[in-house]
């Protein structure tokens, strides 16, 4: 059950734009998706501090709530939400690989391609180069 709640949470986060919600009513609260929407929303800024805020939570309690209602950590949803986008970016466009770092909320394309290696298991350009869309 667990294995199918984390793959119905990574086909919503897939979504580019929105997230899918039908099935989910009985898995999330209305406020999880909420909050949920509000990360793939703003992700190239939002912190826990800053959605903590938003929402009127603590950092510490939010968090929990996210893991505890997804089975993520906030950390690896923004990841995955920003990677992913990076993975769009690269097979849809021909911008510039600083370019998406810079798109996706990061400063340091050193530490973007690293990331992307690590989550990939090629670095930004090889990507590119083998899943370019026409």
């Amino acid at each position: 059950m667990e294995i199918l709640l984390r793959a119905a949470f990574c086909v919503m986060l897939r979504k580019s734009n929105e997230i899918m919600i039908s099935n989910t009513h009985s898995i999330y609260t209305p406020k999880v998706i909420e909050i949920l929407k509000y990360i793939q929303a703003n992700f190239k800024s939002v912190t826990l501090d800053v959605l903590a805020d938003e929402f009127n939570y603590t950092p510490d309690y939010i968090s929990k709530l996210i893991k505890r209602h997804t089975g993520l950590s906030f950390t690896y949803i923004l990841q995955d939400i920003k990677f992913k986008k990076a993975a769009k970016m690269l097979r849809s466009s021909n911008i510039k690989i600083i370019d998406v770092c810079y798109a996706i909320g990061y400063n340091s394309v050193e530490y973007f391609s690293r990331k992307f290696k690590d989550i990939f298991g090629i670095s930004p350009m090889e990507y590119r180069k083998t899943h370019i869309e026409n």
